[in-house]
């Protein structure tokens, strides 16, 4: 089964996507490059958002589906028989769904022409008749309940469906210990050897104000911090790209006086602007410490990091970030979770049903003064399924073996003539 991925400019969705093609090309020798998340040839996402009619929608599809076919063909290579479109939780429901389906029609019209078959499934997608997705994927934790009666309404809706608990995620223990035993973090993550650690993984806001972290929050974890600190625990902090500046800057000091280690993951600019126009990028008081310590530790030190956690320790997201799941869960990590941050939980009820469903299953703890006083067994998560498995084990289910056996034969042809030459 060959999956090819489409660009969403987002750092999590992307990730996601490079997880399910990870996960098929396991035992192959397919890195996950660029060329395997397709953006337009013109720079643009692939989505309706970025044209300004259908026409030249469809024909920005077209055109990067031919250069992409024709590359397959330089190369023998096989048309993927599915085509995997993340879905926008930020945007309305309707629309993003009803962008999805044209994008998905577009790549099937394509494939026509060419007289090859293939399907499309939607990643992290709310529940949705589409006309032209194959599968849809749906987190538990995005379903309502006008969901669940149109799926007992629509029994060929729910043959569709694949439900998990979590996220994808590009993330494994191959990945993470590669990482962690690279020669600057391995010598960055010695000073934690056999140790027990206690991760904060922070999470951030969003720009429409749905979700917010402030320094109030920091705090409060701070505190919580402290008393694993007296219990012998190693404390490490990491923000991510969505802290905001200025809880960034006040954990920084804060992890320094209490003999807590910090690691920045943001992006760092020295234009000032550019930090105002996108939260996501750091400028601050520390833009030469963040530089450094990047230069120090090789890049981002945040999956190595995992890796202490493996046995001993746990790791603490914020309720917003959905990588408690993806991250930590599902790779048999102690995954504990601080909802005490700001969430409009009645437009993100997904956030609030994630954490609802992953504490009834086990998979998580909150983070609170009763966490804290638990001994280390009894503070100890059970591991989710693999949320990449289940996806692609249903995928499998419905792809015909040899689906492509006519393109396959015109690539080898084309192949053949082109070593006649």
């Amino acid at each position: 089964m060959i999956i090819v991925g489409i660009e969403s400019g987002r750092l999590g969705s992307d990730n996601q996507t490079r997880g399910i093609i990870l996960e098929v090309s396991k035992g192959k020798d397919i890195p996950v490059t660029k060329s395997q998340l397709l953006r337009s040839v013109d720079g643009k996402l692939l989505h309706r958002s970025q044209y300004p009619n259908d026409i030249e929608f469809r024909r920005a599809v077209f055109k990067t589906l031919s250069v992409y076919y024709n590359t397959l063909q330089d190369t023998g290579s096989s048309f993927p028989d599915y085509f995997a479109i993340p879905f926008d939780q930020s945007k309305p429901k309707d629309e993003e769904c009803e962008s999805i389906d044209l994008l998905t029609a577009y790549i099937k019209d394509f494939a026509k022409h060419k007289g090859i078959s293939t399907k499309a499934i939607a990643l992290t997608s709310c529940v949705y008749d589409y006309q032209n997705v194959d599968l849809i994927h749906v987190g538990r934790h995005q379903m309502s309940r006008a969901d669940e009666i149109l799926i007992k309404k629509h029994p060929e809706l729910k043959d569709r469906l694949i439900i998990t608990d979590g996220v994808p995620s590009n993330l494994n223990w191959i990945n993470i210990e590669m990482q962690a035993n690279s020669p600057q973090k391995s010598a960055e993550l010695a000073k934690f050897k056999d140790k027990e650690v206690a991760l904060f993984s922070l999470g951030g806001k969003t720009s429409n104000g749905d979700i917010d972290f402030t320094i109030s929050d920091a705090q409060k974890l701070l505190e919580g911090a402290k008393k694993l600190k007296s219990q012998g625990y190693q404390v490490i902090f990491t923000n991510s790209p969505r802290t905001p500046n200025n809880v960034t800057d006040f954990l920084y000091e804060a992890c320094k006086a209490n003999d807590f280690a910090f690691y920045n993951s943001k992006r760092i600019t020295d234009n000032a602007q550019e930090a105002i126009d996108n939260f996501t990028i750091y400028h601050g008081k520390y833009n030469q410490e963040f530089k450094q310590q990047a230069q120090n530790i090789g890049g981002n030190i945040y999956p190595a990091i995992l890796s202490l956690c493996r046995n001993k320790g746990f790791v603490v997201n914020t309720w917003d970030s959905f990588s408690y799941t993806s991250d930590a869960a599902a790779l048999g990590i102690t995954s504990v979770v601080y909802n005490g941050n700001y969430i409009n939980t009645t437009r993100r009820e997904d956030c609030k049903r994630l954490l609802d469903n992953c504490r009834d299953a086990g998979y998580i703890k909150i983070f609170d003064d009763d966490f804290i006083n638990l001994s280390n067994e009894d503070k100890k998560t059970k591991i989710m399924p693999i949320v990449n498995k289940v996806i692609c084990k249903e995928m499998q289910k419905r792809t015909t073996p040899r689906a492509n056996m006519q393109q396959n034969i015109a690539l080898s042809k084309k192949q053949k003539d082109n070593n006649q030459q």
